[in-house]
């Protein structure tokens, strides 16, 4: 057991170590005022400020992590407190509370909850500064993915919920440019591979809607049975057809979307094959549709499908006696502002 960690439960931090090897924390309108360590019963944990129903941090759902407490404290007492991590961070309350244990409290956790529940009776900690939506911020943004400092990640509802609390206190505006600005300004890592559809997600929450809808195989499923009282995908014999979903744009996505929809018209002639299509949006489609160019683009991947089919050698035989049907292509409304969600485009 490293020296520093005494029986009673409690560490000796160096404060110089934490000036000397701790990175400051940064964020939008915080400003670091200097490292401390504090009692902690003169601290507001996440906690205590759940009991007395004030929001010091944005957590949706779990907020302390048993797991995690373990395996820090584990690792401060086999190999003494890491200064080189991100610390945790409080800001001074503007006026102090009284906390459930009966104690005054002049210091709010806004990042650290798991490192506060350790059994050390000290908090090492970073004091920042902001405004109260700024200080909130913080929390989220202080737990973006990273894999080295034994902490849990702000989930997507974690951000999301983040992003409304902005827009009720009149710091984000509820536009699909000002989202995304925040999304890759303050939360680079969370959603990057499908950003899109997350800022769509977002302003649906709070009953805004977006140019162009992006969507997926769950959202495609949601929209058919909502729109067309279709509650499931594949064969369909009562009616003669067999459903399938397709997002086009992506070079190596069309080609398998493509050879998919071959399998299908081959292993089932006698049913008429619904490619339910949409554009796709995000990393790596050759050209980013919106609501001005969503026509030619559809148009472009109708005459690509077809023309992939009819040129596939092992269909010659089979388009030649015309018993080869195509796949009907039916695009879902993407572009809001001019298309009518219950009507094929």
């Amino acid at each position: 057991m490293i020296e520093n960690v005494l029986e009673n439960n409690s560490v000796t931090f160096d404060v110089s170590e934490l000036e000397r090897l701790s990175p400051e924390p940064k964020g939008p309108g915080i400003k670091f005022e200097e490292w401390r360590v504090l009692n902690k019963e003169e601290v507001l944990s996440h906690s205590d400020a759940f009991n007395l129903g004030i929001t010091i941090q944005t957590r949706v759902g779990q907020a302390l992590f048993p797991d995690n407490i373990e395996e820090i404290e584990d690792d401060v007492e086999e190999n003494g407190w890491n200064y080189r991590l991100p610390q945790p961070a409080v800001s001074r309350l503007d006026t102090p509370l009284i906390g459930p244990d009966g104690k005054p409290k002049y210091w709010a956790v806004r990042d650290g909850n798991n490192r506060f529940e350790l059994k050390f009776n000290e908090f090492c900690c970073a004091v920042i500064s902001g405004d109260e939506y700024d200080l909130l911020r913080y929390g989220c943004m202080a737990n973006n993915p990273d894999s080295w400092s034994k902490k849990k990640d702000s989930t997507e509802e974690d951000v999301k919920a983040m992003i409304r609390r902005g827009f009720d206190m009149g710091k984000i505006e509820k536009t699909e440019d000002a989202v995304m600005n925040e999304l890759m300004e303050n939360y680079p890592k969370v959603r990057s591979r499908s950003r899109p559809r997350f800022v769509a997600e977002i302003l649906n929450s709070v009953g805004q809607t977006v140019a162009f809808q992006p969507f997926n195989k769950t959202s495609i499923a949601e929209h058919m049975s909502t729109h067309f009282n279709v509650d499931f995908m594949g064969q369909d014999t009562d009616n003669g057809v067999y459903r399938v979903s397709k997002g086009w744009g992506r070079p190596a996505e069309n080609e398998r979307n493509a050879i998919n929809l071959l399998e299908l018209i081959m292993e089932h002639p006698e049913l008429q094959v619904q490619c339910i299509s949409h554009l796709s949006v995000g990393n790596g489609v050759t050209e980013e549709p919106n609501e001005y160019n969503a026509v030619a683009l559809r148009e472009k991947h109708d005459v690509y499908v077809n023309s992939f089919l009819r040129k596939m050698a092992v269909i010659v035989d089979n388009w030649r006696t015309g018993t080869l049907k195509l796949p009907s292509m039916h695009w879902v409304a993407q572009v809001n502002s001019k298309e009518k969600p219950n009507q094929f485009q």
